[in-house]
């Protein structure tokens, strides 16, 4: 299976993975040649004549041996041999036979399974669960080497177990374990693999995960099956950050039903792609930021279609494309995102060069949108579409193209049509500080919208250097003359 096989002395099984599936079987077991093999002899025959062979030798199948040279002797299945016949056989395999153990492994109830590696001193070769004060607590832990202890709180000190060797265990958790988190855990470099998210019937499930699997090294996988989590459950703030896995099972996240806050879920890992219908079942989520934040291995063709359709209550998709090797905006990324109210830093310090789509944030219906920083740092953004962040419930957007040097500025950047300058901002107080702020020019020069001149009624705008900075000028902005002092 190109897997990897590891001996749990206390079950007495060996596992056998890979990133699909866990086999289970006895050890040692007698293998059972499925099919049996061909065996073809050429045998060399010395015979020492007036020797009888007592019994009969039986053989099934009959073979036929030809020796060489001819002639072709042909063995019946009852032979009375009188020579003694010496056989220096030449054997050829045809095929080589495969080996089937029998029974066929299956597949045992387990609970949730993880693999540790140990080197070093007693201190290196000891792990300490990373239970949290969340719920209540009722379980065995099988350590892998033949020892098991039972716990009855998260602090419990049957949580800490020394191996007396260096090696690499599986560790099972069955029963009530409900809270777990890596965060500022002394251990967490020894969880070497999540294996198995465990059955129902043997693991009660998760009531926290807030910082669940942060910052460890959990190979390239993220186990098998699906993560069990208890009703009340409602963080998994910063699940898998900075964990070093590249794939994301399907499925995975098909429990969560009930989870309210996954900001920062795979923020700063090397995943290369996310599985589609990923986010399906959390229709119950409000805070998606950061979610895909510095995930440099990300590309535009890694993003799903209709990724987030079914998470629309979501409010919070700050920072979501934060840091990616973007060329332009994933295609319809918040069209039934409706409720969203903050989109800052949204495509912050990313490669995308343009947007096309005048409706990209245009599809909420929330109050007072925050735009902060949503295109802060972009080195190669030369476009933007009219109309791009001309919904009327947007607010703030202090340092929203921040230094982004090859942006032809846009003069409909706020509003789609000329006569909106009198409404747009009309009785509202937007922030509009350090905007367009940038400090060297390569690109095609542009035209500043003429927020100084726009209608705020009974609002009170702020705009601090709005278009400062040395790569804005007449060359950058054909109207640079005309913007106010205090908006430089």
């Amino acid at each position: 299976m190109g897997g990897e096989v590891i001996f749990d002395q206390f079950h007495n099984v060996l596992f056998e993975h890979d990133t699909h599936e866990i086999f289970i079987r006895p050890y040692p077991f007698s293998p059972t040649p499925s099919p049996s093999p061909t065996i073809s002899v050429t045998p060399s025959i010395s015979v020492t004549p007036t020797i009888s062979l007592t019994p009969s030798i039986s053989l099934t199948p009959t073979p036929s041996i030809t020796p060489s040279p001819s002639p072709t002797i042909s063995v019946t299945p009852s032979i009375s041999v009188t020579p003694t016949i010496s056989l220096t056989p030449s054997i050829s395999l045809t095929p080589t036979p495969s080996i089937t153990p029998s029974p066929s492994p299956v597949l045992v109830t387990t609970g949730f399974t993880t693999q540790w590696t140990v080197s070093g001193d007693d201190a290196a070769r000891t792990i300490t669960m990373p239970f949290t004060d969340h719920g209540t607590y009722n379980a065995t832990i099988y350590w892998g080497d033949g020892s098991y202890t039972g716990i009855t709180s998260y602090n419990d000190v049957n949580n800490t177990h020394t191996y007396a060797i260096d090696g690499t265990y599986i560790v099972e958790i069955r029963g009530e374990a409900p809270g777990w988190s890596m965060l500022s855990h002394a251990d967490k470099l020894k969880l070497s693999k999540i294996i198995y998210w465990g059955d129902a019937s043997a693991f009660g499930g998760f009531s926290n995960l807030i910082y669940g699997f942060y910052g460890v090294n959990t190979n390239t996988s993220l186990g098998t099956g699906k993560i069990l989590v208890k009703p009340d459950i409602g963080r998994i703030d910063n699940l898998f950050l900075q964990n070093q896995f590249t794939s994301v099972p399907a499925g995975l996240l098909d429990n969560l039903v009930n989870v309210i806050w996954a900001g920062g879920m795979f923020e700063q890992t090397p995943i290369t792609m996310i599985p589609a219908g990923l986010f399906d079942k959390m229709i119950n989520v409000i805070d998606m930021s950061n979610m895909f934040a510095n995930c440099s291995t990300l590309t535009n063709s890694s993003f799903p279609t209709d990724l987030f359709r079914y998470n629309t209550g979501c409010t919070n998709m700050n920072g979501m494309f934060r840091g990616w090797s973007i060329n332009y905006e994933p295609k319809d990324a918040f069209l039934y995102n409706t409720k969203v109210t903050d989109f800052g830093y949204v495509f912050m310090g990313t490669t995308i060069t343009g947007m096309t789509d005048s409706m990209y944030f245009r599809h909420t219906t929330g109050s007072s949108i925050n735009f902060q920083q949503t295109f802060f740092g972009c080195p190669n953004l030369e476009t933007i579409p009219d109309g791009l962040l001309a919904d009327e419930d947007g607010l703030t957007f202090i340092w929203c193209f921040y230094d982004c040097p090859k942006l032809q500025i846009n003069p409909y950047t706020f509003i789609t049509v000329t006569g909106e300058t009198a409404t747009r901002f009309n009785n509202k107080s937007p922030d509009l500080r350090y905007v367009f702020q940038r400090f060297s020019f390569t690109g095609n020069q542009g035209r500043a919208p003429d927020l100084w001149n726009y209608t705020f009624g009974t609002g009170t705008p702020t705009y601090t250097e709005c278009f400062n900075g040395a790569g804005n000028s007449s060359t950058s902005i054909i109207n640079y003359a005309d913007i106010p002092a205090g908006w430089l």
